[in-house]
Protein backbone atom coordinates (compact mmCIF):
# COMPACT_ATOMS: atom_id res chain seq x y z
CA UNK A 1 0.00 0.00 0.00
CA UNK A 2 1.45 3.52 -1.03
CA UNK A 3 -0.29 7.01 -0.53
CA UNK A 4 2.56 8.62 -2.34
CA UNK A 5 0.20 9.24 -5.67
CA UNK A 6 -2.13 11.07 -6.16
CA UNK A 7 -4.27 7.73 -6.11
CA UNK A 8 -3.96 4.83 -2.93
CA UNK A 9 -1.73 1.97 -4.90
CA UNK A 10 -2.01 -1.44 -3.31
CA UNK A 11 0.21 -4.21 -4.80
CA UNK A 12 -0.21 -8.18 -4.45
CA UNK A 13 2.40 -10.28 -3.24
CA UNK A 14 2.00 -12.67 -6.40
CA UNK A 15 0.45 -10.28 -8.86
CA UNK A 16 1.75 -7.00 -8.24
CA UNK A 17 -0.14 -3.89 -9.38
CA UNK A 18 -1.53 -2.68 -12.63
CA UNK A 19 -0.46 0.98 -11.72
CA UNK A 20 2.59 0.71 -13.00
CA UNK A 21 3.48 -2.08 -15.48
CA UNK A 22 6.80 -3.68 -16.00
CA UNK A 23 7.96 -2.87 -19.56
CA UNK A 24 7.59 -5.43 -22.00
CA UNK A 25 11.59 -5.13 -23.42
CA UNK A 26 11.89 -6.30 -19.48
CA UNK A 27 10.23 -9.20 -19.46
CA UNK A 28 12.69 -11.49 -21.27
CA UNK A 29 15.71 -10.83 -18.85
CA UNK A 30 16.84 -13.69 -16.43
CA UNK A 31 16.71 -11.90 -13.11
CA UNK A 32 13.95 -8.97 -12.16
CA UNK A 33 15.00 -5.69 -11.24
CA UNK A 34 13.51 -6.44 -7.55
CA UNK A 35 16.17 -9.80 -7.56
CA UNK A 36 18.61 -7.47 -9.13
CA UNK A 37 18.06 -4.57 -6.78
CA UNK A 38 18.18 -7.03 -3.37
CA UNK A 39 21.24 -8.41 -4.71
CA UNK A 40 23.14 -5.16 -5.15
CA UNK A 41 21.69 -4.03 -1.81
CA UNK A 42 23.22 -7.10 0.38
CA UNK A 43 26.53 -7.64 -1.98
CA UNK A 44 25.76 -10.77 -3.26
CA UNK A 45 26.14 -9.52 -7.03
CA UNK A 46 29.71 -10.59 -8.29
CA UNK A 47 30.34 -9.51 -12.15
CA UNK A 48 33.17 -12.16 -11.83
CA UNK A 49 35.67 -14.73 -10.05
CA UNK A 50 38.38 -11.98 -9.87
CA UNK A 51 35.67 -9.33 -8.98
CA UNK A 52 34.47 -11.40 -6.42
CA UNK A 53 38.02 -11.92 -4.07
CA UNK A 54 38.36 -7.99 -5.01
CA UNK A 55 34.96 -6.97 -3.42
CA UNK A 56 35.56 -9.00 -0.22
CA UNK A 57 39.21 -7.61 -0.16
CA UNK A 58 37.81 -3.62 -0.54
CA UNK A 59 34.75 -4.65 2.16
CA UNK A 60 37.12 -6.28 4.82
CA UNK A 61 39.26 -3.01 4.33
CA UNK A 62 36.37 -1.55 4.89
CA UNK A 63 35.33 -2.89 7.97
CA UNK A 64 38.78 -2.66 9.74
CA UNK A 65 39.16 0.96 8.70
CA UNK A 66 35.50 1.82 10.51
CA UNK A 67 36.47 -0.40 13.26
CA UNK A 68 39.42 1.12 13.93
CA UNK A 69 38.06 4.88 13.14
CA UNK A 70 35.74 4.10 15.89
CA UNK A 71 38.58 2.92 18.22
CA UNK A 72 40.61 6.07 17.76
CA UNK A 73 37.53 8.53 18.58
CA UNK A 74 36.86 6.68 21.68
CA UNK A 75 40.27 6.70 22.76
CA UNK A 76 40.29 10.40 21.54
CA UNK A 77 37.47 11.69 23.99
CA UNK A 78 38.56 9.42 26.59
CA UNK A 79 41.58 11.09 26.82
CA UNK A 80 39.87 14.61 27.26
CA UNK A 81 37.50 13.72 29.40
CA UNK A 82 40.28 12.16 31.79
CA UNK A 83 42.22 15.60 30.94
CA UNK A 84 39.16 17.61 32.07
CA UNK A 85 39.05 16.07 35.33
CA UNK A 86 42.48 16.52 36.81
CA UNK A 87 42.62 19.98 35.51
CA UNK A 88 39.55 20.78 38.25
Amino acid sequence: MSQDFSVPVIAEYYEGTTFCPQPASMNQLPMSLWNVALEVHSGRIFIGSIATYIFIFVMGILAVWCLWSGYRIRIRIRKKAMHKNKVS
